[in-house]
C-alpha cells in the first residue's frame, strides 16, 4: 500500500507545476504525504490541485543557484523537516552547438546539474538529524545516448549521474540513499497532446501513430507505448520504502527499453 510508504512523509518536489512533478505532488498528497512543491510560476497561476492544504507551494527559479540556501530554509520552514527530495525540474535547449549561447549553456547546467546537487547538499543534514532520507534524481536517457542538437542537455544530465553516485558514496552509513531514475518517452499530458494533435492532423490512429513514432526514434525499444507516470511513481516508492536502504547509488532505467543496453 502506498499509504504505508508515504503517510506523514515530507516530500520536496522541484518542477512541480506540470508534467511528472505535478502528478507526483498531487498523487503523493492523496496517499498521506506532506508536499513542498516548487516551480517558477507565481502562486496565483499554478494548477488548482496544488492548493491542497497539505501542499506548500514555493516559487523559486532554480537558475538562482547562488540563492539555494534561501530555498532550503523555505523548504524546512514549511513542515519543519524533510524526508524525501525529488529533483525533477529540468530545462532543455534543442539547438546545435553553433546555435546555443553561453547563457543557454549555463542555464542547462544550473538547473539540470548544479541546483539538484546543491539542494541535496543543503538538505541532507536535516535528513541526517532524523536518521532517514531519500534523494531521487530524475534523469534522462539522453544522458546515455546523445543525439544531435541536445549536446548541452545531455552533458548536464551525464554530470548529474556522476554527482548522484558521488553523493550516495559520501552519505553511506547515514540511512540516506541517493538514486537516479533514467526516463525515456513519458506519458505526460504535454507529450500526449502533441502526439494526439499530429495523429489527428494526419488522420491516423493515435495509438498506432505513437507506436510507429517511438519505434522510429528508438528502433530497439522493448515497448511501443509511452511510459506511464504511475510506473515512475512505483519506482520512486520502491526507493522510498523503509526497507530499501541497500538500494543506493543506483541509476535505474525506466525508459521502456529506449536505451538498448543490458547494464
Amino acid at each position: 500500500m502506498l499509504e504505508d510508504i508515504w503517510k506523514d512523509r515530507v516530500v520536496f518536489i522541484t518542477g512541480a507545476t506540470e508534467g511528472l512533478g505535478l502528478f507526483l505532488a498531487t498523487t503523493l498528497v492523496q496517499h498521506g504525504a506532506k508536499i513542498i512543491a516548487n516551480g517558477r510560476r507565481d502562486k496565483n497561476v499554478i494548477d488548482q490541485a496544488l492548493l491542497h492544504p497539505n501542499i506548500e507551494y514555493v516559487s523559486f527559479d532554480l537558475e538562482r543557484t547562488d540563492q539555494i540556501q534561501e530555498l532550503t530554509l523555505q523548504v524546512i520552514s514549511a513542515w519543519g523537516k524533510i524526508d524525501v527530495l525529488i529533483n525533477n525540474a529540468v530545462t532543455f535547449e534543442n539547438k546545435s552547438i553553433d546555435e546555443i549561447t553561453d547563457i543557454e549553456l549555463n542555464s542547462n547546467f544550473r538547473v539540470n546539474t548544479f541546483a539538484p546537487f546543491l539542494l541535496a547538499k543543503n538538505l541532507y543534514p536535516y535528513m541526517e538529524k532524523n536518521n532517514w532520507g531519500r534523494i531521487i534524481m530524475i534523469n534522462s536517457e539522453a544522458a546515455l545516448q546523445v543525439k544531435p542538437d541536445i549536446a548541452c542537455y545531455s552533458a548536464s544530465k551525464v554530470a548529474l549521474l556522476s554527482l548522484s553516485r558521488a553523493l550516495a558514496q559520501e552519505l553511506r552509513g547515514k540511512n540516506i540513499t541517493v538514486n537516479s531514475i533514467i526516463l525515456g518517452p513519458l506519458a505526460t499530458p504535454y507529450f500526449q497532446e502533441i502526439y494526439r494533435k499530429v495523429a489527428f492532423s494526419k488522420n491516423l490512429d493515435e495509438k498506432k501513430y505513437i507506436s510507429d513514432a517511438l519505434l522510429n526514434t528508438y528502433p530497439r525499444s522493448t515497448t511501443t507505448v509511452l511510459t506511464s507516470m504511475h510506473t515512475v511513481l512505483s519506482v520512486i516508492s520502491l526507493f522510498c520504502n523503509e526497507t530499501s536502504s541497500e538500494i543506493n547509488g543506483m541509476a535505474l532505467r525506466v525508459d521502456g527499453g529506449a536505451v538498448p543496453i543490458i547494464f
